[in-house]
């Protein structure tokens, strides 16, 4: 039990970060298209982040189901 309740912490802690990091890139990517100069590799992190955020949030349901 102790280790899963420290598993669902960390898990959490990502998935708010990644979702954190998400908004930030976001809000980053629309700046330089202002000035005409966009960036290429934030728009592909994002879809990594999405991606692991959804694989944190869903394992956490799916642990909260079991329980």
């Amino acid at each position: 039990q102790a280790t899963r309740k420290v598993l669902n912490r960390i898990m959490i802690v990502l998935a708010g970060v990644s979702l954190i990091a998400m908004t930030a890139l976001t809000c980053w990517q629309v700046y330089p298209y202002v000035l005409n100069n966009p960036s290429t590799w934030s728009e592909e992190l994002v879809g990594y982040l999405f991606a692991w955020a959804s694989l944190f949030g869903a394992s956490l349901i799916t642990g909260e189901r079991a329980t």
